[in-house]
């Protein structure tokens, strides 16, 4: 059993879901940790306009810095989630879920191919490139919470999904501990997001 545990969360319906995502993903920005001292995981997201130029990037510039960090970002996500076997409709729901957050119509082409390219290569291999392009603590932090964010909007953390946060979290120098917080701090914003999407209840 997975040391990772997920608060419940109320079902809602794809475009209530996709309300709170943008909600949660805006929100999350003020709730970064102080920019010096001691850092500690807030569940700090990328904002909605650093999602859609980082994939303008991405689609435009392919080598650009911007894109190569998108990409690690995606991957994070991609590499989360393909740890538990996805269904056709898994599948669908989680490029539901990246056309909206990014904005690009045509997302799952990119999806696919950047699964195909995780799939050539090793757990071991994947989690180290993707640590070896994100390098500061920000840029982790809100690629771990992109992560999570992504796994856990099926309002469920399956058991590989968990496990593979964990190891994610240790190639990026988080302890165990630090990751359930990151995973109660994203999970409580959607749980908010989604009770506000119907009145609160």
């Amino acid at each position: 059993m997975s040391a990772l545990l997920l608060p419940a969360l109320p079902r809602r319906s794809p475009s209530e879901l996709r309300v709170a995502l943008d909600h949660v993903i805006e929100a999350a920005l003020s709730q970064a940790s102080p920019a010096t001292g001691a850092r500690i995981l807030s569940g700090r997201l990328p904002s909605k306009q650093r999602l859609l130029d980082g994939q303008s990037a991405l689609r435009a510039d392919p080598d650009s810095a911007a894109a190569r960090a998108q990409q690690a970002l995606l991957e994070c996500a991609l590499v989360v989630a393909s740890a538990d076997r996805l269904t056709a409709d898994e599948q669908a729901a989680l490029e539901s879920l990246f056309e909206h957050v990014l904005g690009d119509p045509e997302v799952a082409g990119l999806l696919h191919s950047l699964q195909q390219e995780l799939e050539g290569r090793s757990v071991e291999q994947n989690l180290s490139a993707i640590a070896a392009r994100l390098v500061s603590f920000d840029e982790r932090e809100q690629a771990l919470s992109f992560a999570v964010l992504a796994a856990i909007a099926d309002r469920e953390l399956a058991e590989p999904e968990a496990d593979r946060l964990l190891d994610l979290g240790a190639r990026f120098g988080f302890g165990v501990s630090e990751v359930q917080r990151l995973v109660d701090r994203v999970a409580k914003a959607l749980k908010s997001a989604l009770q506000a999407a119907d009145g609160g209840a």
